[in-house]
């Protein structure tokens, strides 16, 4: 890369990713597409590694997943007796998760967030939120015992993380 004085500067990729944003359309558009390279069709290495540490010996935590798509992970924890609470601002992820688990649920809307629907398990063990993660408050989903974060973070808009974390907490 040319560094001289009036040559173009090349952005780096972390560069890149801190001033790239992606709307809700997007988000909603990579999942019509199918171009969801980021889901995994196994459960995370490091949820199966540290899954110790998330649960600390306790019975029946319940765990929040946000950005959750489809992730497996969710069943595997549900499938241990915990129960999961996820976000995502796409429909199509959620209910792809319950037909791919053969896991019945219905579907509610949720008058007080803007578009807002929740699909849930009819064993009650999984909530899957469709709204912007920004609209959703503990008076809605209730507290956690975990968090389970595979890759949300970097998925937010770098503007928002700060936010995003404050609300994770």
């Amino acid at each position: 890369m040319n560094n001289s004085p009036g040559s173009p500067q090349l952005k780096t990729n972390s560069e890149a990713t801190q001033k790239r944003t992606l709307s809700e359309k997007d988000w909603i558009n990579k999942w019509e597409k199918n171009n969801i390279g980021f889901h995994q069709n196994h459960i995370h290495t490091f949820l199966e590694e540290f899954v110790n540490d998330l649960l600390n010996n306790r019975k029946q935590v319940n765990i929040f997943f946000p950005l959750c798509g489809k992730a497996v992970d969710m069943k595997w924890l549900t499938d241990m007796g915990h129960t999961v609470v996820g976000v995502d601002v796409c429909e199509i992820g959620l209910k792809e998760f319950f037909e791919e688990h053969n896991i019945p649920y219905v579907e509610e809307s949720l008058p007080d967030i803007p578009d807002g629907k929740v699909f849930k398990s009819t064993c009650g063990h999984i909530s899957l939120y469709c709204c912007n993660l920004f609209n959703l408050s503990s008076s809605v989903i209730g507290k956690f015992g975990g968090i389970w974060d595979r890759g949300a973070m970097v998925a937010i808009n770098p503007c928002d993380r700060e936010r995003a974390s404050i609300l994770c907490n």
